[in-house]
């Protein structure tokens, strides 16, 4: 199993206490750029968006995945970094080259650095009407960032699934 799918699945089934259980998402489900994740657990299915994104050298550097919590209005956004990023630097993100704010690493373990944060309703807007994210990480010990881009090409139709 690959480091993203284990952090994927780590990812879902952290908020497996909260999240809703009545998904109409398949596992493997295709949304242009977006995966559907799906798990099932004591008879429950968690569901998640996904989308690996690699660099130039296509080696898999971040996996993002979104969720919706049961009871919370605000779906979530996680993101797994490799490890080795300067932790106090947090991760950029930003939407067609607009920045939308620095988040800080919640916690790291041996797959990864995980990020953790609200997609708020002025977020959620612009990832819908917006064609990629751009994300900023600073390697331990570098003085320059480096920039990997993800496409929203399909977010709206995958997050409706959810």
């Amino acid at each position: 199993m690959s480091m993203f799918k284990v952090a994927s699945m780590g990812a879902i089934l952290s908020f497996a206490a909260i999240m809703p259980n009545a998904y109409a998402m398949k596992n493997g489900q295709k949304f242009k750029a977006w995966t559907g994740e799906c798990q099932t657990v004591k008879k429950q299915k968690f569901c998640a968006i996904s989308q690996v994104v690699k660099n130039a050298k296509k080696k898999p550097m971040l996996h993002i995945s979104v969720q919706k919590e049961k009871g919370i209005p605000d779906p979530i956004m996680v993101i797994m970094a490799p490890n080795g990023v300067e932790l106090r630097a947090g991760i950029g993100f930003s939407i067609d080259k607009e920045k939308v704010g620095k988040f800080p690493y919640a916690v790291c373990n041996p797959v990864g650095c995980r990020s953790i944060f609200p997609i708020t309703k002025e977020l959620l807007a612009k990832m819908k009407k917006g064609s990629k994210m751009q994300f900023r990480m600073l390697p331990f010990g570098a003085k320059k960032e480096v920039v990997l881009k993800a496409s929203l090409s399909g977010f709206t139709s995958a997050l409706d699934a959810l």
